[in-house]
């Protein structure tokens, strides 16, 4: 025999078993999918489970157990609370849990294999609202509702898409009106009758269920629904004003989540989503649009799914946010161009900042998706700050960037520059 051959021959068997099993393994589990899917769990575009009843699950983030929030990042949203009480208007978080954590009775065993744990799930989101609460912030939490009512048999969530139904969209509203029925500031709101009515079924456009679709050979539930418009009772027009700043569950106009929210808590209810955007595209561009600043509203509800991280990206985002509800930026700074490119620079050495200072620069337009600012110091090093618009959003012209951690080195100047050309008039204020 020569060298190695036996060796060979043993690996080569071993492989053709590996391969007879695998293949084995997945034609059982492409037998008992009732949509004949195969390969969920690695599909290319979006990784997924399948489980009961035609309920898909995408294991990020859905799959995830750890949704929470850390101590620092509830500190930011108490203060952004804070900031917009001084201007009259509560702050309603609502927190909008995952399919998984509301319909966890739908998940196959195969979800545990992947590290999700209904009960940690349940434990952090309840931790969570637990602390932001004793921060001071208001929050409509609506898992338990949701729950009962998946439990119940209703459809608060759609099987092949992470949206809410028109169901659960009336359930957050619901939440939300029950988070304000004691809370001080709608004692003297001015409120009217809102009625939902019907407005026949209908199907909408969904990104997961075409990626899943083209992983099954049966037709997957269609991601639709009962859909409602909501009619304005007398003196409809003369309440105050709600706004809802959320994601493409605020977006999408049959969930009618604006109008079930004028209905449950007789306010009028304006609604602005981003689909994709997260949880600041929406409402960084409302907090910085002149609608907010000239006529703030007397409830500005934040729709968050607990899946939009809002630490991803620092403290920069949400310090952003308090600074454009605060109000308080009225000490001008002159402009100059800065050279050819059409930057500009400011001089900064008597500003006096500190580490709660903001600056709000207007572009004098609204065509401006990104602003980059070079911070100077007495060092004479630059250090930079960059804040970028999603592609989604209404566009405002107005950044608000933080100088905290910038201060303690002396900074003397700025240079502001853009992803595209600013206005005639560009505008710079310090934030105290």
């Amino acid at each position: 025999m020569k060298p190695g051959t036996g060796t060979g021959r043993t690996r080569a068997r071993c492989a053709a078993a590996l391969t007879f099993l695998f293949t084995a393994f997945a034609g059982t589990a492409h037998a008992l999918s009732p949509y004949g899917c195969r390969g969920l769990e690695t599909h290319p575009a979006l990784a997924a489970v399948e489980g009961r009843d035609g309920v898909f699950f995408a294991i990020r983030p859905e799959l995830q157990s750890h949704h929470g929030l850390a101590e620092e990042t509830i500190a930011h949203v108490a203060d952004l609370s804070a900031a917009l009480a001084g201007r009259g208007t509560t702050l309603v978080f609502l927190p909008v849990p995952t399919r998984a954590q509301v319909m966890s009775h739908m998940l196959p065993p195969f979800a545990a294999d992947l590290g999700y744990d209904a009960s940690v799930a349940t434990a952090v989101h309840v931790d969570t609202v637990a602390r932001l609460e004793r921060a001071g912030v208001v929050v409509a939490d609506p898992l338990v509702a949701l729950r009962a009512a998946a439990l119940a048999g209703e459809r608060p969530f759609f099987e092949a898409d992470p949206r809410p139904t028109a169901t659960g969209a009336r359930i957050l509203a619901d939440t939300v009106a029950g988070a304000l029925s004691d809370h001080a500031s709608l004692t003297d709101a001015r409120t009217a009758s809102f009625t939902s009515v019907p407005a026949g079924t209908q199907t909408l456009a969904s990104a997961m269920r075409s990626g899943l679709q083209s992983a099954c050979l049966s037709e997957l539930p269609a991601v639709s629904t009962d859909a409602f418009t909501t009619n304005a009772g007398q003196f409809g027009a003369n309440t105050d004003t709600q706004i809802v700043v959320g994601t493409e569950i605020t977006e999408t106009s049959a969930l009618n989540l604006p109008g079930f929210l004028s209905e449950a808590t007789g306010l009028r209810t304006l609604g602005y989503g981003v689909p994709g955007g997260g949880a600041f595209a929406a409402i960084s561009t409302y907090l910085t649009s002149q609608d907010f600043q000239t006529a703030p509203p007397k409830v500005l509800v934040w729709e968050v799914p607990v899946s939009a991280p809002l630490g991803q990206f620092g403290d920069q985002p949400i310090r952003e946010l308090t600074a454009a509800a605060g109000a308080t930026c009225s000490a001008p700074v002159p402009v100059r161009a800065a050279d050819a490119s059409g930057a500009l620079t400011a001089e900064l050495s008597s500003a006096q900042l500190t580490e709660r200072t903001a600056l709000s620069f207007n572009t004098g337009g609204t065509g401006v998706a990104a602003v980059r600012f070079d911070f100077v110091g007495a060092d004479g090093f630059a250090r930079s700050r960059s804040i970028y618009r999603h592609d989604g959003q209404v566009l405002t012209g107005q950044f608000f960037v933080p100088v905290g951690g910038l201060a303690d080195y002396g900074v003397t100047s700025v240079r502001i520059s853009g992803s595209s050309a600013f206005g005639t008039a560009p505008q710079l204020n310090v934030c105290f």
